[in-house]
Order: C-alpha cells, then structure tokens, then sequence
C-alpha cells in the first residue's frame, strides 16, 4: 500500500471532522495520514498557500489530486463500500457530479454538521 497525504484547512470543524472520518476507514496497514495544510511545508508538494486554501489536496503515488476529484481519489484509499464509491466518482458520470457539487458543498460548509466560525471565511 502506497503512502498518500490528505490536506485539509485545520481551521475549519466540518473539515477536520471530514479528515478524522477518512482516517478511521483507511485500508489497514495503510501508512497514509491527514494532515491540515497548515503543518505542512507547502513548497514539498509544490503547492502555494492560495491553492490549498481554495480545496482539500489529496497526494499520492498518482500525484495531485484537487477539490472533487481529490476527494474521489481520497475515497479510493478506503475500505469498501467507500473505495468502491470513490472509483465511481474517479470516472464519468460520476467525476462530472463530485465536480459540479465540491465546490457547492466548500462554499457552505460553514452550514454542515461539525463547522465553526472559521469554515466561512
């Protein structure tokens, strides 16, 4: 099992919460871990400040993978019935929807289950 990284903004509730729930349905032995972008030194990934602010990142042996299409990837490194879910959202039809909806779901993320203040900046 390859190591992947998922970033995410540490300030916001409903994401931390979102990240602490991938993490406990990780593939066992995966040596893969979330971490929010701001523990991260950035320039190791080639990513600016900007980017990772905009959308969660989800890295691996693949590369880079932003917004909708890194939460498809992020779901992939899960046990199943999630891996399987995100191999639907990875191809079309389903890439088109979490495309469509990520950035929908980011801008109000503020109103879903576990977020603070800091979600609507």
């Amino acid at each position: 099992m390859t190591r992947s990284i998922l970033l995410f903004d540490g300030d916001c509730g409903f994401c931390t919460s979102a990240a602490k729930w991938w993490t406990k349905r990780l593939l066992k032995n995966n040596e893969s871990v979330a971490l929010p972008f701001q523990q991260v030194d950035l320039k190791a990934f080639d990513l600016t400040l900007n980017e990772v602010a905009e959308a969660v990142h989800f890295v691996n042996a693949e590369g880079v993978h932003v917004g909708g299409p890194g939460v498809a990837a992020a779901l992939s490194a899960l046990r199943f019935p999630w891996k399987l879910l995100g191999g639907i959202l990875r191809v079309a039809p389903g890439s088109w929807v979490i495309t469509r909806a990520y950035p929908i779901i980011a801008r109000y993320r503020y109103r879903l289950p576990g977020a603070t203040p800091a979600c609507k900046i």
